[in-house]
């Protein structure tokens, strides 16, 4: 084993694990904060019928389908892993996990041009220059790799 294969071996098996699965339940949790501030600050996506059972709110089903999206997961596991954690439901204003039927007819009602805006949404605090902490955090030009 070459040098740098032992020391990525000994960085792996003394990362603390716990640490990190907190970091990713708490990911998840500030991604659909993020996902609900976005999508609740654009019109739904289409108006809900009034007669019928009472549907789930359109924006819901909205963040439901990028959470499915980030996860790359399909519909049925989404829905048992939003049955299980409850205080995502919570975030999401749901009472109860969509059904995995619900999940499919959602992602294919949902209009191209609005999860483009949503995306763009989304992303538009992480692009370069679009905020001036962004800015502070990266290096100098002087400090970067290649630089005399």
């Amino acid at each position: 084993m070459k040098d740098r294969d032992w020391i990525r071996y000994e960085e792996h098996r003394r990362r603390d694990w716990r640490a990190y699965e907190r970091f990713r339940k708490e990911d998840v949790e500030l991604f659909l904060q993020r996902a609900k501030e976005v999508v609740w600050s654009m019109p739904p996506p289409w108006e809900l019928k009034s007669n019928g059972r009472p549907a789930y709110p359109a924006r819901a089903k909205v963040i439901c389908c990028l959470l499915k999206v980030k996860f790359k997961e399909d519909y049925r596991s989404l829905h048992s892993y939003l049955s299980v954690n409850r205080d995502l439901l919570k975030v999401m204003e749901l009472d109860k996990a969509p059904s995995k039927s619900v999940l499919r007819e959602a992602m294919s009602r949902i209009p191209q041009s609005y999860l483009e805006k949503v995306n763009q949404m989304l992303i538009k605090p992480f692009k370069r220059g679009a905020s001036p902490l962004i800015r502070q955090a990266s290096p100098p030009r002087d400090m970067k790799r290649g630089s005399p």
